[in-house]
């Protein structure tokens, strides 16, 4: 309910870019393309092939192959603006984005190497979409002290799956 289509409405339409989905989105300086190209396939990566960006934004990113986020940074290298924004949900605590991005990007940070890096932390209980009396009811069905609730609401890096001691805390 808060994507693109939402916060642009009225300023946008739906089309195509070198035959690509995408919204163009009317600016105060002017028309700007937002191409739509999956990421969740090894060779999704050839759809962003061949062209330069200097802005990407990518939803539930560590869904996304480890080959297409790669190209991703590739094809920004060359923007004098260079911006790369991500939305992720939890997943082990070993899964290659955070283990090659935000861990790295977290050392990089601490060494006083990384000044363009931010990391914001949110959970379900920062989504504005859901009416708090909604959430407190739904949230009432949820065993607080499983895994699935570590992961997934309090969005802790946790291996969920895969336990054999599940009445270990």
């Amino acid at each position: 309910g808060f994507g693109l289509q939402h916060l642009f409405a009225g300023r946008c339409r739906e089309g195509e870019y070198k035959n690509r989905d995408a919204l163009y989105i009317q600016t105060k300086t002017g028309e700007k393309v937002v191409i739509i190209a999956g990421g969740g396939k090894a060779n999704d990566a050839a759809r962003i092939k061949g062209n330069s960006y200097g802005t990407v934004y990518i939803t539930e990113v560590n869904e996304c192959h480890q080959s297409f986020v790669q190209e991703v940074f590739d094809r920004t290298l060359a923007s004098t603006f260079r911006q790369l924004f991500f939305d992720l949900n939890p997943k082990p605590p070993s899964h290659w984005f955070y283990r090659d991005i935000l861990d790295y990007q977290d050392e990089l940070l601490k060494l006083g190497e990384n000044t363009g890096y931010n990391y914001e932390h949110f959970t379900v209980f920062d989504n504005l979409s859901i009416p708090n009396d909604r959430l407190k009811t739904t949230l009432s069905t949820y065993d607080k002290g499983s895994l699935w609730y570590q992961a997934d609401i309090l969005g802790k890096r946790t291996a969920a799956t895969g336990r054999i001691y599940t009445g270990y805390t």
